[in-house]
């Protein structure tokens, strides 16, 4: 969808009526006013259907088969950005002092295959009661859903 907010409008309403219905609610940004965290509707669309629902998808398949799985977003754009991009992250992880705590949990899992460690809130495992952790402003925080109402809708991983 590029930049392009109009063309991903026509993308929704182009899909099955029950489809775009959803999608139409899904994504309720006002092209006026992008999410602050998400970006206009082309970015959102976009987000989902590169990375998001591929995500949910192999997090999905690889839970099932036991492996443990730690899913995460990002909520805090980067300094001078005007929404989180795939990416935005990689400045918390190797040069932000402030922010969210990403590097830490980064070299944990880097070390030893699980992100937890002492002094961090506890990032619970995909399937569990929460099965993401957000990246806020404020902090961690333990959620559940990460875009499952996009990515069933969409039917696609």
């Amino acid at each position: 969808f590029g930049s392009d907010p109009a063309r991903a409008r026509r993308w929704i309403a182009a899909q099955d009526a029950p489809v775009a219905q959803v999608l139409g609610k899904v994504y309720a940004t006002s092209p006026a006013d992008p999410d602050p965290v998400r970006g206009d509707l082309a970015m959102q669309v976009a987000t989902d259907r590169m990375f998001r629902c591929p995500g949910e998808h192999v997090a999905a398949v690889r839970s099932r088969g036991g492996d443990k799985v730690w899913r995460y977003e990002l909520e805090v754009p980067p300094p001078g950005g005007a929404a989180v991009t795939h990416g935005s992250e990689l400045g918390f992880v190797f040069d932000a002092p402030e922010g969210p705590p990403l590097q830490a949990y980064w070299l944990n899992f880097a070390h030893g295959g699980d992100p937890n460690g002492p002094g961090l809130k506890a990032w619970p495992t995909y399937g569990s009661q929460a099965d993401y952790l957000a990246f806020t402003a404020t902090g961690p925080v333990e959620r559940r859903g990460l875009g499952r109402a996009a990515c069933l809708s969409l039917q696609r991983p």
